[in-house]
């Protein structure tokens, strides 16, 4: 089947936003955020590029359907990101990615600013991007038998019973082991 081979994982075919999430407690900032969130981008802008291009293959992806758009968090601070390609004359391809915004957390002006774009970008992804994507879907189905069910994992929960959510991939590796700071129980040395 010719799908799957566009999947980024076994799971996970058209990502709309990711997030590099740092916690400065463990001496993590979006220092670290920043090249990891990198990767990710450009690694989806590229993933996206070679579906369109693959599903219509006389019509160029536009910069629209191939961007990405990501952000880091420090947990005090969160800056937007939108990552997308570039093809010179000469077939070199460059990786851009730009700050859209940035905003503290504990600002509620900042929060209504992030929560708009937030929005904007999830009306867009399961608007006209969606409806794009299901549009070259057919494409590789001729190549193909039949699509699958979607995999998923079952879950107990004492409150609500039995729930089925889909099975996710491990989150982005950390750019280096941190170990947990263990807190001394009172009374010891």
């Amino acid at each position: 089947m010719l799908l799957p081979r566009f999947a980024l994982t076994t799971e996970l075919y058209f990502p709309f936003f990711t997030a590099q999430w740092k916690s400065p407690a463990k001496g993590q900032t979006h220092h670290q955020a920043i090249p990891q969130g990198a990767r990710d981008g450009s690694t989806i802008v590229n993933h996206l590029n070679q579906f369109y291009a693959t599903a219509r293959p006389t019509e160029p992806p536009s910069l629209i359907e191939t961007c990405h758009f990501s952000a880091t968090i420090d947990m005090r601070s969160i800056i937007l990101w939108v990552h997308w390609r570039e093809q010179d004359e000469k077939g070199n391809v460059n990786y851009h990615m730009e700050q859209v915004e940035s905003g503290m957390l504990d600002k509620e002006r900042d929060n209504k600013e992030i929560r708009t774009i937030l929005r904007n970008l999830q009306d867009h992804a399961l608007g006209d991007r969606l409806q794009g994507i299901k549009e070259l879907l057919p494409a590789f189905w001729e190549y193909s038998a039949k699509p699958r069910p979607a995999q998923t994992v079952s879950i107990m929960s004492s409150s609500s019973g039995m729930e089925s959510f889909p099975a996710l991939p491990p989150p982005t590796p950390p750019s280096e082991a941190v170990e947990p700071v263990r807190k001394r129980k009172w009374g010891e040395g």
